[in-house]
């Protein structure tokens, strides 16, 4: 009876921690793509540039080394547009604010 409902309840806690989790890790990959990736122009696969010149193809680094999925188009970087970031959702406050209950009557791990 009780002992199982805590259970249940212990493992929902924890979906909720993971997914909090998980969550905020993709807000920071987001952030930092953001950062430091542009867009082709052609096909709108997101691209970092690692180092040199301006000039780059898509599925490409460092002058045709390293091939990797992508169009083949040629394009400046200073011309492509930015990433920008995708996450519209953050955890709800309620979420939060359940979490932060949780651990305050002691039954966190």
């Amino acid at each position: 009876g009780c002992a199982r409902a805590a259970s249940k309840s212990d493992g929902r806690y924890q979906a909720l921690q993971d997914a909090m989790s998980r969550h905020q890790e993709l807000e920071a990959d987001e952030d930092w793509k953001q950062k430091y990736c542009r867009l082709c122009p052609k096909c709108a696969r997101v691209v970092q540039k690692v180092d040199g010149c301006s000039a780059m193809v898509c599925g490409q680094d460092t002058h045709g080394g390293n091939q990797q999925h992508g169009c083949g188009h040629a394009f400046n970087w200073n011309e492509a547009n930015a990433y920008q970031t995708s996450v519209v959702q953050r955890p709800s406050r309620k979420l939060k604010r359940v979490a932060k209950q949780r651990r305050f009557r002691g039954r966190a791990a």
